[in-house]
């Protein structure tokens, strides 16, 4: 067996972020570089390295669902160091208005500390084939039907579902297509292959992890500035957020 040729961070053109380069409302998707059995297993079950997710608040800080609650977390070196993190960028954009709602749903979350989604995670793979056998029935009957607010803040979530669930929340994902994005039936990997959740942006990782040739981001639809690809615009704004 011949080991699939890798790049670090560093060598990838175009590819290379750091945390002041982020924004809220920014998706992180984590792939470990010395992955535990769980993660491996996790990997496995998803068909991608990319086994937690978190949602970007400014400020360093996540909204991620991780451990044992659904909480607030500040990054550190260790997320660079023990992770290779892929960033997407919703091209919609996130307002004031989006930055706002992202944020109170953060504290509310924070306040009512809703359980991890531990039995989500065990049945992801039976809950994924059942929305997607009946999902067009769901459409033909329920067409237009939304999760309240109150909901959407207490029930308890996995990391991937606790997504799709600011998305919704954000305006993102609309009303009229919160039935087509019910959140516990997203992993990690459906983050990364739909592109409602964002374009490819890049990684944030220490500059001496490898990242493989067939590592699934380097598929993805990537972030362009149709206006110039040189000029991240981005960047302009990251320091303030």
């Amino acid at each position: 067996m011949t080991s699939q040729p890798s790049a670090t961070a560093d060598q990838l053109d175009g590819f290379v972020l750091g945390f002041p380069d982020l924004l809220p409302g920014d998706i992180l998707l984590f792939r470990a570089v010395d992955p535990d059995p769980v993660t491996r297993r996790i990997a496995r079950s998803t068909d991608s390295p990319y086994t937690h997710a978190a949602v970007y608040l400014g400020g360093m800080q996540v909204l991620e669902a991780g451990g044992k609650v659904v909480e607030i977390r500040q990054l550190d070196r260790s997320d660079e160091e023990d992770c290779i993190i892929g960033v997407f960028r919703s091209q919609c954009g996130f307002s004031d208005d989006r930055v706002r709602e992202l944020k109170a749903f953060a504290a509310s979350l924070a306040g009512n500390r809703p359980d991890y989604d531990k039995d989500g995670l065990k049945n992801f793979r039976a809950m994924r084939t059942k929305f997607e056998e009946e999902l067009f029935d769901r459409l033909r009957l329920d067409y237009g039907k939304t999760m309240a607010r109150e909901e959407l803040e207490r029930r308890p979530y996995f990391c991937s579902s606790l997504v799709v669930a600011a998305y919704i929340v954000c305006g993102i994902i609309g009303d009229t297509a919160q039935l087509a994005y019910q959140p516990d039936a997203f992993s990690p990997a459906d983050l990364h292959r739909e592109p409602t959740f964002g374009w490819f942006l890049g990684y944030v990782t220490d500059p001496s992890n490898e990242i493989s040739a067939d590592d699934p981001l380097l598929n993805a639809t990537s972030w362009r500035d149709a206006s110039d690809p040189q000029d991240r615009w981005w960047r302009r704004g990251a320091a303030a957020s």
